[in-house]
């Protein structure tokens, strides 16, 4: 399991940063802290606590019940927190509030509303660089393919509202939300295409669902919108940046006066394993995502239906031999018409909703070794991770040679 001192182990992957950063400024990585967590504290104790352990960065939750509740956090305590921030030296990177895509229509309509009112309050303490505003997406897990057209509206009506309110909304997957996934979060927003729309990446929620760390590395790396910032993490418990971590940390994302970094990534727990993926083209090519190989992802484990992948998924199979050993990650559904798998191949399928569905009539097994012999076993070490492999027996002629 990825940790924070696996984290730091895996920090000198930052190296491969200037793979796909540039520019001409000089830049140095920084830690920030979510307010999320410190309800019960005054927004001023709160402030000076974040500074005294080295934070860079705070976020400020405008949820219910908190001090900075834009209905309680009037014009003048805005500014007097702006005074606060800028002697403490902490930045404002983002704020928090906690909406949904599937809450009721009354409840989607004071959604809206918050959205224009964190619009105000961004511009009313950062005026030249409005925070973010970062939420989660609701729903369950289970819900999200009778939900995702009706999420897909609403994201976009969050989309004119904060193009309104002149900021943009960082969604975030959650484990325990109907966008939980990697697919699911790039699809969805990939429907709306609003350069008000971008992400807030959050690996411990794919991390708790065992989702490899390249499959969750699509996320930030495939998402241009979040291109243009400062590379900030919001660290929402409590790695301390001093002493010993502090230099590791110092070492691990050096300052370089020929790059600056344009990847902002909110809300993150782990950030080297996604740069550290980028460090290490000759073993990325043996790991290879289905979502980022081109497959459609568009059938159902249970009912079937989609796209024809098939091609496309053995050609990556397919490579196995050369390369010596093959890891293929699905993040979603795949339609087929059988499979066949080489030795030292390993398929891996991110939940039970991802896997492969055999299309009707193929009457073949869904999978099968690529050398069968009756009289040897010439494929070995085949690993098969989670996920559903459903041969549609129905709709297959059994008994078939």
């Amino acid at each position: 399991m990825t940790n924070r001192r696996h984290f730091l182990r895996i920090a000198a992957g930052a190296l491969a940063l200037p793979s796909f950063c540039r520019g001409a400024e000089p830049a140095s990585p920084s830690l920030g802290f979510s307010l999320y967590g410190m309800k019960s504290l005054p927004l001023d104790a709160a402030l000076r606590t974040c500074a005294g352990i080295g934070y860079s960065h705070v976020e400020l939750a405008l949820n219910a019940g908190y001090p900075t509740e834009p209905k309680v956090f009037n014009t003048a305590a805005r500014k007097a927190a702006v005074d606060r921030l800028e002697s403490l030296k902490l930045g404002l990177p983002c704020l928090m509030l906690n909406i949904s895509l599937t809450a009721d229509d009354q409840a989607h309509v004071a959604a809206l509303a918050q959205i224009a009112e964190a619009g105000q309050m961004a511009h009313d303490m950062a005026p030249a660089a409005p925070p973010l505003l970062e939420t989660v997406l609701g729903g369950k897990p289970a819900t999200w393919e009778q939900q995702k057209a009706g999420m897909t509206a609403r994201l976009r009506d969050w989309a004119t509202a904060a193009e309104k309110a002149k900021i943009q909304i960082a969604v975030k997957a959650h484990v325990a939300s109907a966008v939980n996934s990697p697919a699911r979060l790039l699809w969805l927003i990939d429907q709306v295409k609003s350069p008000a729309i971008v992400v807030a990446y959050d690996y411990s929620h794919f991390e708790l669902q065992g989702i490899d760390i390249r499959a969750a590395a699509q996320v930030p790396l495939r998402w241009a919108g979040l291109r243009g910032r400062e590379l900030t993490a919001i660290q929402p418990t409590g790695l301390r940046p001093r002493g010993r971590r502090e230099e590791q940390l110092r070492r691990a994302f050096p300052s370089n006066e020929r790059m600056k970094p344009t990847l902002t990534l909110l809300t993150v727990l782990l950030l080297a394993p996604l740069v550290a993926s980028q460090a290490a083209p000759s073993a990325d090519a043996r790991i290879v995502v289905a979502s980022e190989a081109g497959a459609k992802l568009d059938s159902d484990v249970n009912k079937g239906g989609g796209t024809d992948d098939t091609a496309l998924i053995q050609s990556i199979l397919d490579r196995a031999p050369k390369l010596g050993s093959l890891k293929l990650v699905v993040d979603g559904a795949i339609l087929v018409k059988g499979l066949k798998v080489h030795s030292n191949t390993t398929i891996e399928c991110i939940g039970s909703g991802s896997g492969f569905f055999l299309a009707d009539h193929s009457d073949r097994p869904i999978i099968r070794n690529a050398d069968p012999s009756a009289t040897e076993r010439k494929n070995r070490n085949l690993t098969f991770l989670g996920g559903t492999y459903n041969g549609n027996g129905a709709k297959q002629a059994h008994n078939v040679g």
